[in-house]
């Protein structure tokens, strides 16, 4: 089948046509999904109200933890009775959550002994002292 030289020109056209429409839209795409990108704070603030949210998406949360306060918040929302999560679920999560609770203060009591080595220029004798 063959086309004419104007058929040709049209089938060119519409083919640049296409391949920048589709980049637009893509460009439009992507700033729509960056304006609802919520911060990991929104995202704890909304437990409050949520219920029934996915066991990964849970995961992922106190996985981006990096507060007692926020998977204290986790906690409070995995003891709603309305989430309907089974037994064996809710232990996976608590266990996962108390696991990051004892990350997250090792990693604060890590940081106050530094911060406190910098500012009173500790010695590790004097870190025993202070610390135990």
């Amino acid at each position: 089948m063959t086309f004419s030289p104007l058929g040709g020109l049209l089938k060119f056209f519409a083919k640049e046509i296409g391949n920048k429409g589709g980049r637009i839209v893509a460009k439009d795409i992507q700033a729509a999904e960056s304006s609802f990108r919520w911060t990991h704070a929104e995202k704890i603030a909304d437990l409050k109200n949520d219920v029934g949210l996915s066991p990964s998406y849970v995961k992922e949360l106190i996985d981006d933890s990096t507060k007692v306060e926020d998977l204290d918040k986790i906690y409070r929302y995995l003891s709603k009775p309305t989430n309907h999560y089974d037994k064996s679920m809710l232990h996976g999560l608590y266990q996962k959550l108390m696991n990051k609770v004892i990350e997250v203060d090792q990693s604060a009591t890590l940081k106050e002994m530094i911060r406190v080595f910098k500012e009173k220029g500790m010695s590790m004798v004097d870190h025993l002292d202070y610390f135990v």
